[in-house]
C-alpha cells in the first residue's frame, strides 16, 4: 500500500502535496465513523464513470480529510471498466457510504449531479469528481470560510494534473492574472454581482471538485435546463446559484483538477453542442442582470463570434452557431470588429470596459 501511494505522488514535489501523502497515510486504517442514520454537515457526492484508474486516489484523498462528520454518496453511470467492483467494496466497508448504479448511461454528468443531491442529507455538499484529488483540508477551510455568513457556495483554489498525476506548470484559476497575490483570506462577493463581472465571461468556477455549496440553495435551481446541457450545465449552475446567495473565493489550493482527453471540460471545446450551449447560458445571464451595459453585451458577442471562427468546426455547424447567436443574442460580425478595436482602445480610455477590467471586481 505505501508503495502504491508512494508511486502516485512521485511527481507531485510541492509542500501542500507532502502534506496529503502524510495525512493519507495516517487514514489508512479507518477511523471511526458517524452511523448511516445520523443526519451528516456534509453530503460528498462522487459521480463516476469509466475512471477506475483514478478511483482509489480519489477515494483515499476523501477518507483522509481533517473534518470527518460526512455521508459518501458513491454514484455510477453504468461503468464498463471495473469501477463498480471497487465503489461496491468500498460501500460495504465504509458505514457512511452507499453505492448507487445506473442501468444504462444518462448521458449527461449533470444528471447524476442532480441524482445525488436529492439523495444528499447534509446541509452543504462537495461534487468530488471522480478523476480529481483533493487535500486533505478541504472541508476543514471550506467550511470555515462559510460558516457563520450568508454564502451558498465556497470555491477553493485549484491545481492543474494530467492524466497521470503530474502538476501541470500554469496557474488554471482564473483570477492569476486578476488577483492580488497580499489577499490571503477569503473574499466574499454578492451572487448577482459575480455572475455579472465574472460568469458572464467565462465559467470561473471551473470543476465542481472545488466548490462545497448550499443543498437547500441548490436544489431551487432549474435543473430541468442544467441537465439538459451536456458540457454548460455547471455554468448554468453556478449562474443560478448566484441569484440566491454570496459567493466566496478561497485563495488556498485545495483541489487538484485532473485535465486529460477523456474529461468532459476536453472534450467540449471542440463540439457544436458545447457552443450553442455557451451562447444559452449568456443569454441566461443577460436576462437576469439589470442595467448592463449595451458596450459591455456587445464585447461578450464578440468574445462568442471570435470562440466560433476559431473553433475549427466544419463551415455548416459554424454557420449555424453564428446563426444561433445572431437569433438568441443579435451578435453579428459587427461584434467582433468591436471587440478587436477594443484591444486597441483600452489604452487610450482607461474608464472602458474590458474582460479584463471587468473581472478584475474585486467584491465586498
Amino acid at each position: 500500500m505505501l508503495r502504491i501511494i508512494q508511486r502516485l505522488f512521485i511527481n507531485l514535489q510541492n509542500s501542500t502535496w507532502t502534506l496529503i501523502k502524510k495525512s493519507l497515510l495516517c487514514h489508512l486504517q479507518h477511523k471511526p465513523n458517524r452511523m448511516k442514520d445520523a443526519q451528516p454537515l456534509v453530503s460528498i457526492i462522487l459521480p463516476n464513470y469509466n475512471h477506475e484508474r483514478y478511483l482509489k486516489a480519489r477515494v483515499e484523498s476523501l477518507l483522509a480529510q481533517t473534518f470527518d462528520d460526512y455521508e459518501l454518496i458513491f454514484l455510477d453511470d453504468a461503468s464498463t471498466d471495473r469501477s463498480v467492483e471497487y465503489l461496491a467494496e468500498m460501500a460495504q466497508r465504509l458505514p457512511q457510504a452507499t453505492l448507487h448504479v445506473n442501468s444504462h448511461n444518462s448521458g449527461s454528468p449533470f444528471s447524476q449531479w442532480y441524482k445525488g443531491l436529492k439523495m444528499a442529507r447534509g446541509k452543504w455538499v462537495w461534487i468530488a469528481e471522480s478523476d480529481d484529488i483533493a487535500s486533505p483540508f478541504f472541508l476543514d477551510h471550506c467550511l470555515s470560510a462559510v460558516q457563520g455568513t450568508s454564502a451558498v457556495a465556497c470555491f477553493a483554489a485549484s491545481n492543474g494534473i494530467d492524466g497521470e498525476g503530474c502538476r501541470l506548470s500554469s496557474d488554471i484559476n482564473y483570477w492569476c492574472k486578476y488577483r492580488d497575490y497580499a489577499q490571503t483570506t477569503p473574499r466574499f462577493f454578492n451572487g448577482m454581482e459575480y455572475a455579472e463581472h465574472k460568469l458572464f465571461w467565462h465559467c470561473t468556477i471551473m470543476n465542481a471538485s472545488a466548490v462545497i455549496f448550499s443543498r437547500e440553495a441548490a436544489m431551487r435551481c432549474d435543473w430541468q435546463s442544467i441537465t439538459g446541457m451536456r458540457y454548460a450545465g455547471d455554468w448554468l449552475f453556478w449562474s443560478q446559484m448566484c441569484k440566491q446567495g454570496d459567493i466566496v473565493e478561497l485563495y488556498e489550493y485545495l483541489n487538484f483538477f485532473r485535465l486529460h482527453m477523456g474529461s468532459v471540460t476536453q472534450k467540449g471545446k471542440a463540439d457544436k453542442r458545447a457552443l450553442f450551449e455557451d451562447i444559452d447560458v449568456v443569454k441566461y445571464i443577460m436576462d437576469s442582470v439589470l442595467h448592463m451595459s449595451s458596450y459591455k453585451i456587445g464585447l461578450r458577442r464578440g468574445l462568442l463570434w471570435r470562440k466560433i471562427k476559431n473553433s475549427h468546426l466544419p463551415e455548416p455547424a459554424m454557420r449555424q452557431c453564428r446563426e444561433r447567436l445572431s437569433v438568441e443574442l443579435h451578435g453579428s460580425k459587427r461584434d467582433y470588429w468591436r471587440l478587436s478595436l477594443n484591444r486597441y482602445l483600452r489604452y487610450v480610455c482607461p474608464w472602458l470596459c474590458t474582460l479584463e477590467r471587468d473581472r478584475a471586481y474585486k467584491g465586498v
